[in-house]
């Protein structure tokens, strides 16, 4: 059998979005320009939305560069599912390709997620430097990261019940 995984149609979506949060990222560098020299970009926030760290317009780089990373990552994994580590014990041989269903699907959330997660980081940043913003919003921080967890919860949950129904 081959190693390789394929897309499924309906979960091509997931894959587009997860395309367009990242083009989303590098969205900000289109107006580096607009950023004069000197200007600071927040590199670190505290828990209430507060700025608490600056740096250069280098910054603006680094979080797509480190999403571009993620969304390589991830999407090689999702593609060679066999090689991630996932309850094959007690799992019915039919229904493993349920597991290798459910683990990509998860893969492939978690990739829309922590994209979203950068390019929200990275548009608020430029945002601030600008001075249209003041503040990271908190609440878009902690529903995209409780969706993260939540995405593993439920799918962690799931693939466990393949394994004991069998």
């Amino acid at each position: 059998m081959n190693a390789r995984y394929k897309i499924p149609g309906s979960d091509r979506v997931v894959e587009i979005l997860a395309l367009l949060a990242l083009l989303g990222a590098f969205y900000p560098l289109l107006f580096l320009n607009k950023l004069g020299e000197g200007v600071l970009l927040p590199v670190h926030y505290n828990t209430s939305g507060q700025v608490d760290g600056w740096g250069g317009k280098w910054f603006l780089w680094l979080l797509p560069l480190i999403a571009t990373v993620f969304y390589a990552g991830l999407s090689l994994l999702g593609r060679y599912p066999r090689i991630l580590n996932y309850p094959r014990e007690g799992v019915a041989t039919r229904d493993e390709s349920s597991a290798l269903r459910l683990v990509t699907a998860m893969l492939r959330y978690m990739k829309l997620l922590v994209l979203l997660i950068f390019a929200y980081l990275n548009n608020i940043s430029y945002l601030i430097a600008i001075g249209e913003r003041d503040r990271l919003n908190g609440v878009v921080m902690i529903v995209l990261l409780g969706g993260l967890f939540l995405v593993v919860l439920l799918f962690t949950i799931r693939i466990g019940r393949l394994a004991k129904t069998a």
